[in-house]
């Protein structure tokens, strides 16, 4: 009885998924509202343009970052480890963090230099965006070629996860080997290469919107090697939800470890990557899986999963009427300061809803849960220093350095008092490597101290037939489901959008000729945001990189 209605369910998703694509394929190419990138559309891309012309301030400044950081001298330097998943005895990775080792040889290096490999791509797309000089994109894409050819992400599936155990594991975790070179955490934590798939994503959907003439097969392997982190990214996503899949076969909300790994800021961040992808990759079964929980199948992996964590069944449990967050409610240290973290997250993936389905998630509501709004509201109270953190990390602390995720609530919201007064905190000239890039240059509102305000860019697509699944996804999914289970090879890389894309991402024989430590990726490290840090113990939270 439960396969035949989960088969009628899928059939079901499948079919509107089809007509959805349909409708979207004949949409205007011209069109105010259409996406340029992952997280801005047309009409926010003219305003950029037209206060780059004219210089103003202070969104010139963020375009002279743009180029600053699109620097053309910078050189490839992919994280390349054949041989990661041998006993570590033997040379294979260890967790990093707490501990030192060589160069290619741990989960810390693998994130922090995938997602710097990210931002730069991103802002060499942004630079080409912005001045039409072809020389940023060719960089842009050679530089991309690099990566996809030598790069060796992190997927947890090659580890032999075995998710039935009370005390979930994977080979060569604590078998003869000092327990903290791969915890547990290794596998949670592998969720943080989704920076470096968020800048990926971003830079691919800017090149193909801006009309750089990129060739067919050097699109196979830019969407190939974007499915290939997308793998990635969801083995780690899978790690936290699968476990739980078997350990709570009926949800059980009173159980901490359910909510914890069913609330947890590290879902939702691993949903940033993975929507950036689908919005990128015009996917609209992983947009769907990320936002309402449906089907989607991980080429690489050779699974077909129905994602029980969802953005909207996170915010069901993770955020309380009166916009608490999971991480405030469980007393997470820092206490505050987690809270926007995982704020970010969820508005990350909400403005991919906003932008390519027209979904207004900002005010989404389940049953007795807040939304975003209701968070945004709470916690503008420490921007405005109406209140003050408990936790004693934070006493006296100035959380003006987040007042940049208030942009697209003024947006929204343009005469809301205080959502102005808080961006006005600062000087709104903030650059999130872990997102958009420059943030008020695309989202922020020529706002003023009086009368009435209307947002000049704020068209969207109308609603798709994605909005009507919730309800039924939600009611049904209460576990995520393994559909189909082939585990085919690591090494059978392939993408929907091109079958040639395996041949052309096939892992080499020989090691890569890497750069020396003169390139962008070493000389930005200070600049990164080590969220990779955050584990489930012991770790703090930095702060947001600018």
């Amino acid at each position: 009885m439960v396969a035949n209605s989960v088969s009628r369910l899928v059939l079901f998703m499948s079919m509107m998924m089809i007509v959805f694509t349909m409708v979207m394929m004949t949409a205007h190419a011209d069109n105010a509202s259409d996406p340029i990138g992952v997280w801005f559309n047309r009409a926010m891309l003219d305003r950029a343009r037209q206060r780059i012309q004219t210089r103003q301030q202070p969104y010139y400044g963020l375009y002279l970052q743009v180029i600053n950081r699109a620097n053309l001298n910078a050189v490839p330097n992919p994280f390349y480890m054949p041989n990661m998943t041998v006993p570590i005895n033997e040379g294979g990775i260890t967790y990093g963090w707490d501990q030192t080792s060589g160069p290619n040889t741990t989960l810390a290096e693998a994130t922090d230099r995938v997602s710097v490999a990210g931002w730069t791509l991103q802002a060499y797309a942004l630079a080409y965006l912005f001045t039409n000089n072809i020389t940023y994109g060719d960089k842009c894409i050679s530089y991309m070629k690099e990566w996809a050819r030598w790069h060796t992400p992190v997927n947890m599936y090659e580890f032999h996860l075995r998710f039935q155990l009370h005390a979930s594991t994977f080979d060569g975790m604590t078998q003869g080997i000092v327990k903290t070179e791969r915890p547990w955490n290794f596998g949670l934590d592998s969720i943080f290469q989704t920076y470096g798939l968020m800048g990926v994503s971003d830079a691919y959907k800017i090149l193909v919107s801006a009309g750089y003439p990129m060739a067919a097969e050097t699109d196979a392997i830019f969407r190939g090697y974007i499915y290939k982190l997308a793998s990635a990214v969801n083995s780690g996503f899978h790690v936290w939800t699968r476990w739980v899949d078997v350990q709570f076969p009926r949800p059980n909300n009173s159980s901490s470890s359910f909510r914890r790994y069913r609330s947890d800021n590290h879902l939702s961040w691993a949903l940033t990557g993975l929507s950036a992808a689908g919005a990128a990759l015009s996917d609209w079964a992983l947009l769907n899986y990320t936002i309402n929980g449906g089907p989607w199948t991980d080429t690489v992996a050779g699974i077909t999963y129905l994602n029980p964590s969802p953005l909207k069944a996170i915010i069901k449990l993770a955020i309380e009427p009166d916009g608490r967050m999971f991480e405030e409610k469980i007393g997470r240290t820092p206490l505050i300061g987690y809270s926007f973290y995982h704020l970010q997250a969820m508005m990350t993936v909400a403005q991919v809803a906003q932008i390519h389905l027209g979904l207004d998630l900002w005010n989404y509501t389940v049953q007795d849960s807040g939304s975003i709004f209701n968070s945004y509201i709470r916690y503008s109270d420490y921007i405005l220093r109406l209140k003050n953190s408990t936790d004693p990390s934070e006493q006296g602390r100035s959380f003006t350095s987040f007042s940049w995720l208030y942009e697209l609530m003024v947006a929204a919201n343009p005469n809301n008092p205080v959502f102005l007064a808080s961006i006005n905190t600062t000087a709104r000239s903030s650059y999130i490597l872990q997102g958009v890039g420059p943030v008020s240059l695309l989202w922020g509102e020529d706002v003023g101290t009086g009368g009435p305000h209307t947002c000049s860019v704020c068209t969207y697509p109308t609603s798709s037939p994605l909005q009507q699944w919730n309800d039924l996804v939600l009611d049904q999914l209460l576990t995520g489901q393994v559909l189909s289970n082939p585990m085919v090879p690591s090494t059978t890389l392939s993408s929907s959008s091109s079958s040639s894309s395996s041949q052309l991402l096939s892992s080499s024989t020989s090691a890569p000729s890497l750069a020396s430590s003169s390139s962008l990726e070493s000389s930005s490290s200070s600049t990164s945001l080590s969220s990779s840090t955050f584990s489930l113990s012991t770790a703090s939270i930095p702060t947001t990189s600018i």
